[in-house]
């Protein structure tokens, strides 16, 4: 679907919406519910989004990727996404009184290059809840996953695109954690100085309730204002064969965060454990460590490196990082980020390794190296 039929199906849905919640109110439009005390106030609808392009060049990238033998060149091309993928979306809430409200989300993420929608009209998000300061958040519908939404501000690249290997295991995105599920229930509360988050995905298979679906729970801990620490669970289970029989991932996470001043030093860790219905389990471990700087107000920079490790060789790989961005103004900033990725050979083994998952382009060689350069508009 072409993003221009998706933003017009997106406003024919949300304008009424937003006809309704203005009709409703007290008629100066402010939706903040002012004055009706305990009872329910305004509902609101906001647009939202992110466009973000670079520019990137990339060595080793296969001429045929069906046969590594016709050689590798380099490629210089126009992407979106860089830094966050690019997206726009709809989010409303509603006052019901008693500290509820009402609120929901639609998200849909595109490719700013060629205008095209990526995944369903809101394959990003799409849900409903409640919202409580006192008890916490219910969701219902698509939405991010717990292990996502606690990994993601300790991984010092926040799973940018160009270059963090989160939420795959190295370039291999056979081993990746959940970010987002259909059909889930989720519940989040933060107490202050912990954070929880759970939620559970139907599979909707008939007489088999585990198969295809997913749950997940975790917790961060901010021991004290410059530290934080998470723990993530995380198991996604395969649609069922003719015998019933699925696959089952698991992800577990470990990771912290320590801020000094202008600095920020994160460490972590994922494993991984995959199960197929027939060949042998397949393990993987994540290890990462990345340092953040404000070098001044408008200008931050990171490094990072990310290591897998991989059972029963010694070819593991490795990718070393270094970004910034400068920010033009509040919501629009300039970013540059440099990669090198690499697998050290293990008698006649080197495992194939990429700087970009392989979800996007799988590696066919040993190591190659990516710059970007992009622009970052939020609105």
């Amino acid at each position: 679907m072409k993003l221009t039929h998706a933003a017009l199906l997106a406003a024919a849905a949300v304008l009424p919406l937003q006809a309704m919640a203005q009709s409703n109110g007290n008629g100066n439009g402010n939706g903040n519910g002012a004055g009706n005390g305990g009872s329910a106030g305004t509902g609101s609808v906001t647009i939202y989004g992110i466009v973000d392009y670079y520019v990137e060049h990339l060595n080793h990238v296969p001429n045929d990727p069906r046969r590594p033998e016709a050689g590798r060149s380099g490629v210089t091309r126009v992407g979106s996404g860089g830094w966050n993928t690019s997206r726009f979306g709809f989010r409303g809430s509603e006052p019901l009184g008693n500290g509820l409200t009402a609120q929901f989300a639609l998200e849909n993420g595109f490719a700013g290059d060629t205008g095209e929608s990526t995944g369903g009209l809101f394959a990003r998000q799409a849900w409903i809840g409640l919202s409580s300061k006192s008890w916490g958040r219910l969701q219902l519908g698509r939405t991010t996953t717990a292990i996502y939404d606690l990994v993601v501000p300790h991984d010092p690249m926040a799973v940018a695109p160009r270059y963090s290997w989160l939420p795959s295991n190295g370039s291999d995105s056979t081993y990746s954690f959940s970010s987002r599920l259909n059909n889930m229930v989720k519940y989040s509360v933060d107490t202050g100085p912990v954070k929880t988050v759970t939620h559970y995905s139907f599979g909707e298979q008939t007489g088999r309730t585990k198969a295809a679906s997913g749950y997940g729970i975790g917790a961060m801990w901010t021991v004290i204002p410059a530290l934080s620490v998470e723990a993530s669970y995380d198991q996604r289970n395969g649609v069922p064969n003719a015998e019933g029989a699925f696959s089952e991932t698991r992800a577990l996470s470990l990771s912290a965060k320590y801020r000094l001043g202008p600095a920020a030093m994160t460490l972590g860790t994922i494993r991984y454990k995959q199960e197929p219905t027939a060949d042998a389990d397949r393990k993987s471990k994540l290890y990462w460590a990345g340092l953040e700087y404000q070098v001044s107000t408008p200008l931050r920079a990171v490094a990072a490196v990310y290591r897998e490790d991989i059972p029963d060789t010694s070819s593991d790989p490795t990718m070393v990082v270094l970004a910034g961005n400068y920010a033009l103004s509040k919501r629009t900033d300039f970013y540059m980020a440099a990669a090198y990725a690499w697998a050290e050979r293990d008698g006649a083994r080197q495992t194939p390794v990429g700087v970009v998952r392989s979800s996007e382009a799988a590696p066919l060689y040993p190591n190659q190296a990516g710059v970007a350069v992009g622009i970052r508009h939020r609105f």
